[in-house]
């Protein structure tokens, strides 16, 4: 009975000589993460996945509706891909403008109290002003090396992607009518629970996996292949059959509908699988760097939500670090306050001591005068070196106290900028 043999084997984990013909014979499909996934690999792993797409040949093929979220989607990726070495280097800036004032003024500080000399303590300051600039250099050659340009004007990346699937990209919907029917499909689909894109109701669009496999099907169709290979970096239940929490195969009622509409055996398999046949069955070379890369390429499904969850963390934290900014401001307002009552009591009291010199000088004779006019000169002394070391506390606490207060608003707009981008991703 070789029917039921053939579906009953459909339904099987592909074996190595399966898995062969597939990579060498069948028709390759990728789904838009894979192709997005160009600009997330560094140079080196990125031309060995061009490479092998190149290899395929005519077996490699998108849907349009793979082609229209790629174009729709990669600006996006280059943003967050631009955002991940945007926040390292404005972190590194904001760390590097109060690590450097902080330590500056305790350099002064200390130039001040232990007498060090100019050249010593503009020494010491130079130091602490280029410490951070090998990091931020390093961290620009990394970004430069990545090699993503201008996503409008100057895209290598899609400029190669374009040359590889110039001839590769299927067919729109034929009219409104066509593409209307294939979504009330997907709906079908997804109020029944049935693979794939039943997972994706929450999302802007959830007919979107849906409409990637009918026009997958219809493509297998028409070529006839024996073998349909579908890579996506995606592992939900929808697409693949998960026991205890491990990837196992294709889902057995999508290999059941490409058996039927197709004639084929279907062989789902993540980006990092395909690239590790792919070197093994098409001759070229895929590293074991690459094969890292690929595994640690995001989750597509679950990136949104640990985005809201990141973004929610980073509210808590943002709020937190705002009161603990505006409590040390308070503190250090509380300092300066403190220090200016004391700077005026000095002055005060230096006024008390001149004033009492003047009346010795009018009330006393002139032996008890020069007594006591040495004892005043002494306090008199006394009090002015006190009154200067309040007044250069009170400068740098007052210097500190402006920081404090810089340091409060930018936390606040910290907090602001972070529960604005926790609402755009909860809404």
């Amino acid at each position: 009975m070789p029917g039921l043999s053939d579906r009953f084997g459909s339904y099987l984990a592909p074996d190595a000589d399966t898995l062969r013909s597939a990579m060498t014979k069948g028709l390759i499909v990728l789904d838009t993460n894979v192709l997005l996934s160009a600009y997330r690999f560094a140079p080196q792993a990125r031309e060995e996945l061009l490479t092998v797409l190149s290899r395929l040949q005519e077996r490699l093929w998108i849907p349009d509706q793979v082609a229209y979220e790629f174009h729709k989607t990669r600006f996006g990726v280059i943003a967050e891909h631009r955002a991940a070495y945007d926040n390292v280097l404005e972190t590194l800036g904001g760390h590097r403008e109060v690590y450097e004032r902080d330590l500056e003024n305790k350099i002064r500080e200390l130039a001040n109290r232990a007498a060090l000399s100019d050249h010593e303590r503009d020494q010491l300051i130079g130091l602490v002003r280029n410490s951070m600039e090998p990091v931020r250099r390093k961290i620009e050659t990394l970004r430069k090396r990545h090699g993503l340009g201008d996503a409008i004007s100057d895209d290598p990346i899609l400029s190669l992607l374009q040359s590889i699937f110039s001839d590769k990209v299927g067919a729109a919907f034929e009219s409104a009518e066509e593409e209307a029917a294939a979504r009330a499909a997907a709906d079908a689909r997804i109020n029944a629970q049935r693979p794939p894109g039943f997972k994706d109701a929450s999302k802007e669009d959830p007919h979107g996996d849906y409409l990637v496999w009918s026009q997958t099907l219809k493509e297998a169709q028409r070529r006839k292949t024996e073998f349909l290979v579908f890579v996506t970096g995606d592992t939900k239940d929808d697409w693949y059959l998960r026991v205890k929490g491990k990837t196992i195969m294709a889902r057995p009622e999508l290999a059941e509908e490409v058996r039927e509409v197709v004639g084929a055996r279907l062989i789902v398999m993540q980006t990092k699988t395909f690239l590790r046949h792919a070197g093994e069955h098409l001759e070229t070379k895929v590293s074991p760097e690459t094969i890292r890369q690929a595994e640690k390429l995001p989750n597509v499904e679950r990136v949104r939500a640990a985005k809201r969850a990141a973004a929610r963390q980073a509210v808590m934290q943002a709020t937190q670090a705002e009161q603990m900014a505006r409590d040390e401001a308070d503190r250090g307002l509380h300092l300066l306050r403190r220090t200016e009552k004391e700077l005026h009591e000095a002055d005060g009291y230096a006024h008390e001591i001149a004033r009492r010199v003047a009346l010795a000088k009018e009330n006393l004779t002139e032996s008890e005068n020069d007594e006591l006019l040495r004892l005043f000169e002494d306090e008199l002394k006394a009090a002015s070196m006190r009154r200067e070391e309040l007044e250069k506390d009170y400068q740098i606490l007052k210097a500190r106290a402006s920081e404090l207060r810089l340091r409060a608003d930018h936390a606040a707009m910290a907090r602001v900028h972070e529960t604005a981008v926790a609402d755009y991703l909860e809404g």
